[in-house]
């Protein structure tokens, strides 16, 4: 714009520079967001691979031997069921409940439950 106002310092020239800066700076900013996202959902991955194997190896607590006695979909009548087959306190299903919905290895389907995660 300096050049083409004769080499000479104007009201649009300096407008236009301040734009041009603006947009360069917004741009970079958006390619900066986006490098620290894709990073982030990389990182998300990773944590939930390791959340998963952290979990099949503490498939030795109770509440993983009560969700592998438990079919794909269960209801309160089930984990009763398996809860008393276990000798566990039937009265107890409800703190199962909440803990495995906690974890997200169940979730709520009709009047029953389902499995989110099987292995």
């Amino acid at each position: 714009m300096y050049a083409l106002e004769g080499n000479k310092e104007t009201a649009i020239g300096s407008e236009m520079a301040k734009w041009y800066g603006n947009e360069s700076f917004l741009n970079q900013y958006i390619m900066f967001a986006d490098a620290i996202n894709e990073s982030a959902r990389a990182n998300d991955a990773i944590q939930r691979k390791q959340d998963i194997a952290a979990s099949r190896v503490a498939r030795s607590n109770a509440l993983f031997r009560l969700l592998d006695a438990l079919p794909d979909e269960f209801s309160k009548e089930d984990i009763q069921k398996v809860l008393a087959d276990n000798k566990m306190a039937e009265k107890g299903y409800s703190t199962y409940l909440r803990r495995m919905e906690a974890r997200e290895l169940i979730m709520r389907q009709g009047k029953g439950w389902k499995k989110i995660f099987n292995n």
